[in-house]
């Protein structure tokens, strides 16, 4: 399980779930489809979203590791 963040409103757009059953998982972009001023957001509220979905996650993790190692895939398109 990786999660990365990218400045949303929703952390639930952020989250992905890739597991080596799924092989058609869209691992190409982890970007959110919302961009949002960094001044512009309440601190507290994105530390406190933050806070609940890691917990969770770390929940329903069942003891994983929360920086798994993972194989490096072959980029088919550049980076940006």
């Amino acid at each position: 399980m990786m999660m990365l963040l990218h400045l949303c409103w929703s952390l639930q757009d952020a989250v992905h779930y890739i597991s080596k059953d799924n092989l058609e998982a869209d691992t190409s972009s982890y970007h959110c489809k919302y961009q949002i001023p960094l001044e512009s957001i309440d601190h507290w509220l994105l530390y406190f979203t933050a806070a609940t979905k890691a917990s969770e996650l770390a929940r329903e993790s069942n003891n994983a590791s929360l920086f798994p190692v993972t194989q490096t895939r072959n980029l088919s398109i550049g980076v940006y």
